[in-house]
């Protein structure tokens, strides 16, 4: 009797041990997803509060940066593919987008310059793939 006890004891202390171990691995697995989902969605408010000065970071699974089909994401999803990264290396990719804006005057002194419209404005855009620049002159300057 004693001998079929302890065997019990065992197998139910064994039971026991597999569903904690099996309990703590979801609960993990769960904490990670929650931690991921609340990331995400503090990424999604920036994005609409149009926080502009602020980077913005998404956690995303291999699923998920394969089935959205936002440019961004799909080019780094391509460029992955490119350089032939395994799903399993990855950790993490990231976009940069930044801009600038600055003004100069320039001041012509000589008289000799002539202009027969009164308000002259001239804008251009310069740029391409990587680089823009928007070009203005306006006479006279405000």
């Amino acid at each position: 009797m004693n001998k079929y006890l302890r065997i019990a004891l065992a197998a139910i202390a064994a039971i026991l041990i597999v569903g904690l171990t099996i309990t703590t691995s979801k609960l993990h697995k769960m904490t990670e997803k929650y931690e991921t989902a609340m990331a995400n969605i503090k990424a999604y408010d920036s994005e609409l509060a149009s926080e502009k000065d602020k980077s913005t970071a998404y956690q995303l699974s291999i699923s998920q940066l394969e089935y959205f089909q936002d440019s961004i994401l799909r080019a780094l999803d391509e460029t992955r593919k490119e350089l032939k990264i395994k799903d399993k290396n990855l950790k993490a990719l990231q976009a940069i987008q930044s801009s600038f804006k600055k003004t100069d005057t320039i001041r012509i002194t000589q008289v000799d310059t002539l202009f027969k419209e009164p308000d002259l404005a001239i804008d251009t855009l310069l740029g391409d793939k990587w680089y823009s620049l928007k070009l203005g002159l306006r006479y006279p300057s405000n």
